[in-house]
């Protein structure tokens, strides 16, 4: 081979390597910068258009669920089958999922499961490769009982502020209404534009539906903290539950002229 073949042979080496070397570099070391760019329009079809998972409530109550529509994206999130009241009710729970502007509540804290891309979820993936089938979302059941957050919710009435039940048993969470509130279908439209100016509407609200009372603002405990010294009082065996308790308007603290 002549001197010219050879330097020719040369360059076309060094050409493929690095076409080799840039392939390599965007499909692994850089993908994950890649997919997480929000310009990357892929990304959005990707995790939009997937059949997202649905959120129940502990009765089998389906709150959230992924619908197929006649669109890019292919699946609409509705949350309560489109009811407007309810799914304001269940807003401080479900949270919402918006092409512009993220997503709150479980429908944030529990992504992974809901959009099918969690870890525990690699037997399903796997299976899914070998069948065809296209990557589903698992769901994802809450301990909220329908009946109390009704409840709450009607207790509350027009009034501004938050109501939260847990089962003293367990810690877990039975009702969590926050009012004002807001109907999530509201900005569950596909329609950037659209979602970003209403998500601009509930922001402006001077009632701001948007913040959720029960983890969101913070209030001052009030009388409410009284429970925890009269369990401890008893919890002592010093004070019978019908004893009174002296409560003087000054009391001198021990060790001190104070």
């Amino acid at each position: 081979m002549n001197r010219p073949l050879r330097r020719l042979s040369l360059i076309v080496m060094v050409m493929f390597l690095a076409i080799m070397a840039s392939t390599t570099y965007v499909q692994f070391v850089a993908a994950g910068t890649l997919n997480n760019d929000s310009r990357n329009s892929r990304a959005l079809f990707r995790e939009y258009g997937r059949n997202r998972g649905p959120i129940i409530a502990n009765n089998g109550l389906v709150l959230v669920e992924s619908v197929p529509v006649d669109s890019p994206f292919r699946y609409l999130r509705v949350y309560s089958q489109g009811n407007a009241e309810a799914a304001a009710m269940y807003a401080p729970v479900t949270g919402f999922l918006s092409i512009a502007n993220g997503a709150t509540g479980i429908e944030r804290a529990e992504n992974e499961f809901l959009n099918g891309t969690a870890p525990a979820l690699w037997v399903t993936r796997l299976r899914d490769i070998f069948t065809g089938y296209a990557t589903q979302g698992a769901s994802v059941e809450v301990t909220i009982s329908p009946a109390l957050q009704e409840a709450a919710w009607n207790a509350l009435g027009n009034q501004r502020g938050a109501v939260v039940a847990l089962d003293p048993r367990t810690g877990a969470i039975l009702a969590m209404v926050s009012k004002p509130s807001f109907d999530p279908n509201y900005l569950a439209v596909h329609s950037t534009a659209q979602a970003s100016n209403r998500f601009q509407d509930l922001a402006a609200d001077d009632t701001d539906p948007l913040i959720n009372r029960t983890i969101g603002a913070l209030y001052p405990p009030g009388s409410t903290f009284k429970l925890i010294p009269a369990a401890a009082a008893l919890e002592s065996n010093q004070v019978l539950p019908n004893q009174m308790i002296p409560a003087p308007v000054t009391y001198r603290l021990p060790g001190t002229t104070h």
